[in-house]
């Protein structure tokens, strides 16, 4: 259940390589023959003229380890070092504003970059495959729009076709113009920080972290544009239209030890439910099949078509 509120997070937060050979790609035969190779050419740079940087069929490109590129072959770069620990900051918190309008907090809409790295279930398909098979939120339509209007880049170059096929190490990137659902217009009121622990009291309609559509709009967000709290930990969550006492930890240290009480199952949530009628008192089991009716905003309904579900409630 523990969880950093690390960045990216695509469509979560990025995603990382399941596969990597060397880090980059490469093998351990490649790599000795490219160090001689550098050295080598360094040995000659005072005698030769420097010539500009190419990617020409043939042509030796910077950063390949001095790998030659076959015809044809596609240059992947190095995977980008991230620091794990590294949480949102105001950097993030600036990219737009909120406004207020009829008891809604609203975000102004702005540009935002999804970006990811090829995963290892992807290597090997082509972009149009993933799109439809992962990033069901939009249409294939959407996408090969997207592409034609140079918004969707791999390793940064912008991309028209999209039967590219994946290859270890690619970073994906969309470009969009995102407009974010409103929230209820409440302030989040703080109940409880003394240093090391964080209690919220959190609205219904507001996601606790970045998700979905919803990236300002979020408890992690609106606590850090309006009261200048960040680099939390998050140790539990509730559902967006939940309301109710929220968690964190500001500490990496804090943020072990109740997570291990969660594990313990020495920590206990409680949950108040509004009904229409008479509950009843004995246990019940509800096994209807959910459907997901829209990806897009995350709504489910009962339907016969629908995955198997199975919820108990305990006798009162």
């Amino acid at each position: 259940m523990h969880s950093s509120s690390t960045m990216e997070q695509v469509a979560n937060a990025p995603g990382t390589l399941a596969e990597e050979v060397n880090g980059a790609g490469t093998t351990q035969e490649e790599e000795t023959t490219a160090a001689k190779e550098a050295a080598e050419t360094s040995k000659r740079k005072s005698d030769e003229p420097v010539e500009p940087e190419t990617s020409g069929r043939g042509k030796r490109r910077r950063g390949a380890g001095g790998k030659k590129l076959r015809p044809g072959e596609r240059y992947i770069p190095p995977p980008q070092k991230r620091n794990p620990g590294v949480s949102f900051c105001q950097e993030h918190f600036s990219e737009t504003s909120y406004y207020f309008e009829a008891g809604l907090r609203k975000v102004r809409p702005y540009y935002f970059d999804f970006k990811t790295y090829c995963k290892g279930r992807w290597i090997g398909k082509s972009l149009l495959e993933v799109f439809k098979s992962e990033f069901r939120a939009e249409s294939v339509e959407y996408y090969q729009r997207a592409a034609k209007e140079g918004r969707i880049r791999l390793n940064d170059t912008p991309v028209e076709d999209l039967s590219v096929v994946l290859r270890n190490n690619d970073l994906m990137r969309n470009t969009v113009h995102r407009h974010e659902p409103p929230v209820v217009g409440k302030p989040l009121k703080v109940l409880v920080d003394d240093g090391e622990v964080l209690v919220v009291d959190k609205p219904a309609s507001i996601p606790v972290h970045p998700c979905g559509r919803f990236r300002h709009n979020t408890v992690i967000f609106i606590l850090g544009k309006e009261q200048g709290i960040s680099e939390l930990h998050t140790v539990h969550r509730l559902d967006r239209l939940t309301s109710g006492v929220l968690l964190f930890a500001r500490t990496l240290e804090m943020s072990k030890k109740l997570d291990q009480l969660v594990r313990d199952r020495q920590l206990e949530k409680e949950y108040v439910c509004r009904v229409e009628g008479e509950f009843p008192e004995s246990e019940l089991i509800c096994e209807e099949p959910i459907l997901v009716v829209s990806f897009k905003i995350g709504l489910c309904r009962v339907d016969p078509k629908g995955k198997e579900c199975r919820t108990g409630l305990p006798e009162a």
